[in-house]
């Protein structure tokens, strides 16, 4: 009920201010289902429909010098009270002087320039509860403070704690084997979640070339999930293998320090596109290099019409190992992005990505188009092609040992779904 309030409050907010010329109003508020094509236990609904209200206030002051920005979210989801969330993706003040630019508040930073996964994008805690892509985030508290010079642009950050990464709840879905009790988090910091993190980047044009450095020290925004041994009868399954029916097995996350240098790399040449992002990330409980290497080729005006298609081929790897590897170790990704260029501004992104040793796929299909100037139609679906899906005793068995799942996507598996959105924009 608080979120009925809340979401009433915001649209009762836009309708009045918009009487006050200087402030510029966008906004959408949608309704989105998630279809799933598989019943599993403990869910009786293939079904998971929600509503969605975001809106941003934008108002400029001393000729552009200074500008406010104020972008509230919430989403009410019927069977996923995780899913249930309010946010406030912006709430910032941007002041522009000669060639600084001094920025403070709640702000999303987008860094990265790969299709596949933005590895070293790591300002701002994903909300991948909301949408699985990655592409949607929380707002950071910050402090920023940028200089554009001849040598390129420089940033200073600092990072006024932490926002939480929140998991599906019981009736969530897609999720892990196990829940995430989110609610008893550790940090290996003192200061917990209050800790004031920093952050440096550099982005340069060289010509054909777009480069970036980074460098981030502070709790990382990726936790590990470690097993809460005291969520069931530990000594019986060690014993039996096997969970009781009262078992409850649950994972806590874990936030560690981490220290983490980030390179970016982009070369435009013609028709194509070389992209590549490597970082290198030490603390916490180990030292890992990851990559997402690739490349892009663009064909304008396909068979002499308005259709535009992108081909995309990336490689991505992580050095990590054990219960905490990444589930893209060692895979190829290939996508096909196609714009229509047509009065409905039709797109469409259709991907598939491979793993060369557990022969795993996941299939991902993104695409929107314009009914009217108003609304908006999305329709996504993400197919897991890995057979059977990991059972929670075989989960256990692996973070125990701290042994490597050979089949990754199988934790997610017959949770395929396909999304629908309908929109309407303001």
């Amino acid at each position: 009920m608080k979120y009925v309030k809340l979401m009433t409050l915001i649209g009762l907010i836009t309708l009045n201010i918009k009487s006050v010329a200087a402030v510029e109003i966008l906004g959408e508020v949608g309704l989105e289902n998630r279809h799933f094509n598989q019943r599993t236990e403990g869910y009786d609904s293939k079904e998971s429909p929600s509503l969605f209200l975001k809106v941003s206030f934008y108002e400029q002051s001393n000729n552009g010098e200074n500008l406010f920005a104020f972008t509230p979210f919430i989403r009410l989801d019927k069977n996923d009270n995780e899913r249930t969330h309010f946010d406030i993706k912006e709430l910032s003040w941007l002041h522009i002087d000669n060639h600084w630019e001094y920025r403070t508040g709640i702000r999303i930073e987008n860094w990265g320039v790969t299709e596949a996964i933005n590895l070293v994008d790591i300002i701002n805690q994903k909300d991948d509860i909301d949408q699985i892509d990655g592409d949607e985030k929380l707002g950071q508290p910050m402090i920023n403070l940028s200089r554009v010079s001849d040598y390129g642009i420089f940033d200073i950050y600092a990072l006024v704690g932490l926002r939480e990464k929140k998991f599906p709840s019981a009736m969530g879905r897609p999720r892990l084997p196990l829940l995430v009790n989110t609610d008893n988090a550790k940090y290996e910091s003192s200061a917990q979640n209050k800790r004031i993190d920093f952050a440096f980047r550099w982005q340069h044009l060289l010509g054909n070339w777009q480069i970036a450095l980074s460098k981030f020290i502070g709790t990382a925004r990726e936790p590990v999930l470690t097993l809460a041994t005291d969520s069931f009868d530990l000594n019986n399954f060690l014993t039996e293998g096997k969970l009781r029916s009262n078992d409850n097995p649950t994972l806590f996350p874990f936030y560690p320090v981490i220290d983490q240098t980030g390179i970016e790399a982009l070369y435009l040449k013609g028709n194509w596109g070389y992209k590549a992002e490597l970082i290198t990330q030490s603390g916490g409980r180990k030292t890992f290099y990851a990559a997402d290497i690739g490349l892009e080729y663009n064909a304008n005006s396909i068979f002499t019409t308005n259709i535009d298609i992108s081909w995309i081929l990336e490689y991505l790897y992580d050095s990590r190992e054990g219960s905490q590897s990444s589930i893209y170790q060692d895979d190829l990704y290939l996508a096909s992005r196609i714009a229509f260029n047509n009065q409905a501004s039709t797109e469409a992104l259709l991907s598939v990505t491979y793993d060369s040793k557990s022969k795993e796929k996941i299939i991902g299909m993104e695409s929107s188009w314009r009914h009217s100037n108003n609304i908006k139609i999305q329709f996504d679906g993400f197919i897991i092609d890995a057979g059977k899906p990991i059972s929670p005793e075989t989960f256990i068995n692996a973070g125990l040992k701290n042994q490597s799942l050979v089949k990754q996507a199988a934790l997610y598996a017959r949770q395929n779904f396909i999304q629908v959105t309908f929109s309407y924009h303001f």
